[in-house]
């Protein structure tokens, strides 16, 4: 299963022919995970198949083995499931499939989408296939209603055409992007859902042992504290973290304007003795803007100085990993779904508030 392309031809296969198992949709109507054993009694398949498949879908990220509960499907590969299932409501799952199986395929309907030809002139190409098979997969393209004979005899894509293989082309960019940026997906909650388009472009970064600080130095990068550019962040915060504070709280002198939503436990562990300054230096100062998630958020997400957004990270997994960039549209996604969550959050309280006043002062107030 090499790439995007393999991962589609996968799908389209199992969405198409009755004699393969549609193995990423089992698991998740499987729900919480399932052994190898399981999985082949509920598919009816041998456990040496399911065993190869299921090596193939961890490979590339769209499965994990749980030491607790088996086999599940990964955030990765829920999405690359809906996005396989959304065009294959629009576009021929058999034509899908077909398309998906040969590189020459697609290459001979993109040219054809290019402009009108003839055979001769296509098998001539040294890009597609030879005249025998152009014969063949011009004759399939023609019964899938993908291209027609022009007034001169010649061959060209139909509109029907160009608009499927578009719509495949998204396709593959979307799974491309779930392959991609598998391990971001994996530790994202369920309201850290951006348009796999949108991570297009953005960087993955991943926590490994000879890289454990890899998610505060893309923080620190993104937000530009070592040039001294940080002015704005709108943050969430589902963790206390005390480095992140010192950082992004005492070394900017009060000047960075700030939004900050803890979510329940992260608000709750701040309020602990030996955090409470942390708590006192965002609730007093006058330059953030603080308010409460009333439920645990898990996920992470900062737009830095308006245009760079870092997303990831969870307080429910070891290895933490995020998406860090500047895509518009992910810049989009994040401003939508900060004002949701800041919409659904609350101040804190006013005892609060006297409560830290007494304790003392901010140094940042």
């Amino acid at each position: 299963m090499n790439g995007p392309w393999g991962v589609v031809r996968e799908l389209s296969v199992s969405h198409t022919d009755p004699d393969r198992v549609d193995l990423l949709s089992v698991l998740e109507c499987m729900g919480g995970g399932a052994s190898p054993t399981e999985v082949a009694t509920e598919c009816d398949a041998c456990r040496k198949t399911i065993y190869r498949r299921l090596d193939e879908f961890q490979a590339i990220g769209f499965v994990v083995d749980d030491a607790d509960t088996g086999y599940r499907t990964t955030r990765a590969g829920v999405k690359a499931i809906a996005a396989y299932r959304r065009v294959a409501t629009q576009t021929d799952p058999t034509a899908i499939a077909y398309l998906a199986k040969s590189d020459s395929r697609r290459a001979l309907l993109r040219a054809l989408v290019g402009g009108a030809a003839d055979k001769a002139t296509l098998a001539a190409d040294d890009q597609l296939p030879s005249r025998a098979t152009v014969h063949r997969a011009v004759a399939r393209l023609d019964e899938l209603g993908w291209v027609e004979r022009t007034a001169d005899g010649r061959f060209t894509a139909t509109q029907r055409g160009a608009v499927d293989l578009e719509r495949i082309d998204w396709l593959v960019d979307a799974i491309e992007q779930t392959i991609a940026k598998a391990p971001a997906l994996r530790t994202m909650s369920y309201w850290a859902d951006p348009p796999l388009q949108a991570l297009d472009g953005a960087d993955l970064v991943v926590e490994t042992p000879d890289a454990p600080h890899a998610m505060l130095d893309a923080a620190v990068e993104a937000a530009g504290i070592r040039d001294g550019e940080f002015h704005h962040a709108r943050t969430i915060i589902p963790v206390c973290i005390p480095v992140l504070f010192d950082l992004f709280g005492r070394t900017t002198d009060g000047t960075a304007r700030q939004q900050v939503i803890f979510d329940r436990r992260a608000y709750r562990d701040l309020t602990h003795p030996d955090r409470l300054q942390y708590l006192a230096d965002a609730v007093l100062s006058s330059n953030v803007d603080v308010r409460v998630h009333p439920e645990p958020l898990y996920t992470g997400l900062t737009i830095f100085n308006r245009e760079t957004v870092m997303v990831g990270g969870s307080t429910r997994h070891e290895r933490n990993a995020a998406v860090v960039g500047e895509p518009d549209a992910l810049r989009r996604w994040a401003e939508t779904t900060f004002d949701d969550l800041w919409a659904e959050s609350h101040l804190p309280s006013g005892r609060v508030r006297e409560w830290l006043d007494r304790a003392g002062p901010s140094p940042l107030g």
